[in-house]
């Protein structure tokens, strides 16, 4: 009579199961690594494409009125209509213009489209070097509020003797996206020369 031997078919071994779920697991997290900083970046293009379009906004707007220094956030809206900021759910601070913090805090908004809210009188980056912040009764600084991120716009020129006027558009953005405190923060700047 023939007596066959039991086979073993070959299986797993304890540790290969665990180098195996080991394996699969640094996988995953690396994985949900690199959506994580997918998205983080994501965001950091949007906020800086946004601040450049700002820019381009209102330096096209400033160029096409000549460039005279005592631009204001009116002459940003141009032809556009602003909307009434009592038909949005908006938060702001209206500030009395005879009162004695004018100078210090931002006044009543204007509202372009819903998400898009202009402010003067705001902190900012400084005037760069050599440039001239706009006229005196003008706050050059502008905080822009875009899809709840706080923009931060600085306008100054420079006029040259055989050249038009120079003008600078500075806009920055803090890296919470929270309101301006002056450090860590990112920037875009534009410079170009107003029509004569």
């Amino acid at each position: 009579m023939i007596i066959k031997q039991a086979k073993f078919a070959p299986a797993a071994t304890l540790i290969e199961i665990i180098t195996a779920i080991l394996i699969l697991s640094i996988a995953a997290l690396s994985t949900s690594g690199f959506r994580y900083y997918s998205a983080l970046n994501t965001r950091k293009a949007d906020v800086q494409l946004t601040a450049a379009r700002v820019a381009s906004l209102i330096l096209s707007t400033w160029k096409g009125s000549g460039g005279y220094s005592g631009y204001s956030k009116y002459d940003l809206i141009g032809g556009v209509d602003a909307l009434d900021p009592n038909d949005y759910d908006i938060e702001y601070d209206y500030v009395d213009y005879y009162s004695n913090d004018y100078d210090t805090d931002e006044t009543d908004p204007v509202v372009l489209i819903p998400g898009l809210i202009i402010y003067d009188n705001a902190p900012g980056p400084a005037v760069p070097d050599g440039f001239n912040a706009l006229d005196l009764f003008v706050n050059p600084n502008y905080r822009i509020v875009v899809n709840n991120v706080n923009y931060y716009a600085t306008l100054s020129y420079k006029d040259e003797v055989s050249e038009p006027r120079i003008l600078n558009v500075c806009v920055a953005w803090m890296n919470d996206y929270q309101t301006w405190t002056g450090q860590s923060y990112n920037s875009v700047q534009f410079t170009t020369y107003a029509n004569d």
